[in-house]
């Protein structure tokens, strides 16, 4: 039999008690994680990096030196212009190869894979809408993309001024 003491004891906690515990245990685990990431920032490479414009910075009087590029294998951009990019910056999508892929948003090493090699089954996308059928792209992702890629190259101006000499020479 349980004494008056012992019931008083249990009766005496609230119900709040795992609540207050489980939120006790959640502020130990952020200041923990707090903690690491202050110190990979102070022993390793500088903390997580983040992309240019992603961070609302403070104005400053002078700007800001340019940060060298980091010197990690693979994430480094080609400096030279693509052939699989027009004068206007957008991808041409039936020349890209992984690397100018992966300059448009949302587009990895893994999905600009996958949309090499969904190029490759059809052997040449006909329209942009064809990137519907790449895994994990879905409609929005592609409105998002329309205006950042061209299927073909525009033609070149050569092509253009023997298409349009006709046009343009005044035969009255």
């Amino acid at each position: 039999m349980a004494t008056p003491e012992h019931e008083t004891a249990a009766s005496a906690r609230s119900p709040w008690f795992p609540v207050a515990l489980k939120v006790a245990g959640i502020a130990a685990l952020m200041t923990g994680l707090a903690g690491i990431g202050a110190a990979s920032m102070i022993l390793g490479d500088g903390g997580v990096a983040v992309a240019r414009g992603a961070a609302p910075s403070a104005p400053s009087a002078e700007p800001e030196p340019e940060p060298p590029p980091p010197a990690r294998a693979g994430v480094e951009r080609p400096r030279t212009p693509s052939a699989a990019l027009t004068a206007d910056g957008k991808v041409i999508l039936n020349l890209a190869e992984v690397d100018d892929l992966r300059r448009l948003p949302g587009i990895g090493k893994r999905r600009a894979e996958a949309i090499l090699e969904l190029r490759a089954r059809l052997k040449r996308f006909r329209r942009v809408s064809d990137l519907l059928r790449v895994r994990g792209l879905g409609v929005r992702a592609v409105r998002r993309l329309t205006p950042l890629v061209v299927l073909d190259p525009p033609p070149s101006a050569a092509d253009a001024g023997v298409d349009g000499s006709a046009d343009a020479g005044g035969g009255r």
